[in-house]
């Protein structure tokens, strides 16, 4: 079941619509904002949103199949390990505040849901 659609390669002869099953949205104290988005075929679309504010490129986007998602994922978590650096304590300063994640996500087997996780 579709919880929406995103279209990928807008105004390129590559220009496909994929249909969204699973998405969640995270937001940090900086105002960026990170998106998981799975489509029916089990590929993924990640995003970060950066604020306007921000010098960085305003937003970017990886459209992965499940291989190359969990590729991914995983050297970032060997990359982590080797460095010796703990995603908790890392993820402690960019949250918006020192107890909460504010997230909300939709899968398409569940309603929509907002919160925050402690």
């Amino acid at each position: 079941m579709s919880i929406g659609t995103i279209t990928l390669g807008a105004g390129t002869d590559m220009e496909r619509t994929i249909n969204i099953t699973d998405m969640l949205r995270c937001e940090y104290k900086d105002n960026r904002i990170a998106t998981v988005a799975k489509d029916e075929a089990g590929n993924f679309l990640l995003s970060l949103e950066n604020p306007s504010s921000a010098v960085r490129q305003p937003a970017t986007n990886m459209y992965l199949t499940r291989g190359s998602f969990i590729a991914l994922l995983s050297t970032i978590h060997l990359f982590l390990d080797k460095k010796n650096i703990n995603m908790e304590e890392e993820l402690k300063s960019f949250i918006l505040d020192e107890d909460n994640v504010h997230y909300e996500y939709q899968f398409s087997e569940e309603e929509e849901e907002k919160g925050d996780k402690e």
